[in-house]
């Protein structure tokens, strides 16, 4: 299994007010607890890196992940928990990459979505998509104090 590490709280501001706020979304609006489940880092980023260390020029599946937030409840979520989750799933990703020499960073997989990829170029696109994870998670925080002014 993976190591498990001291995750300190959510560097924004989560608290007992999370399911309030997730109950009075607009329907297919975005919340905080949507923003730090761990399950693409479980089932989509981490298989995705062990593929292409694993396996020769594997053929890595584009998966739709947008309707797991509804499918999967995460607005209900415990947004602590599932925080720890996510930084769990993702010290196990770079454990895995850790180490890896600068030819497994070239390492070829191809991408029914991307097309011809490689090791690098998958995971500088998760490490954009986290950003602008980031920037969504400030900004409903500064949407939600500026509501309860």
């Amino acid at each position: 299994g993976a190591e498990t590490f001291d995750i300190p709280p959510l560097p924004f501001g989560i608290d007992g007010i999370h399911r309030q706020r997730a109950l009075a979304r607009p329907a297919g609006s975005t919340t905080d607890g949507d923003l730090v489940a761990g399950d693409v880092e479980r089932e989509v980023r981490l298989p995705r890196v062990r593929q292409v260390l694993d396996e020769d020029n594997p053929l890595i599946a584009g998966k739709s992940t947008d309707e797991w937030a509804d499918e999967r409840g995460y607005c209900f979520q415990n947004p602590e928990l599932a925080f720890r989750e996510f930084v769990n799933c993702r010290m196990e990703t770079l454990s895995l990459i850790e180490d890896i020499g600068p030819e497994a960073w070239q390492r070829p997989a191809r991408h029914t979505i991307f097309g011809p990829t490689d090791l690098q170029e998958l995971v500088s696109i998760a490490a954009s998509h986290d950003r602008m994870h980031l920037r969504q998670v400030g900004q409903l925080e500064r949407d939600y104090s500026k509501k309860q002014r």
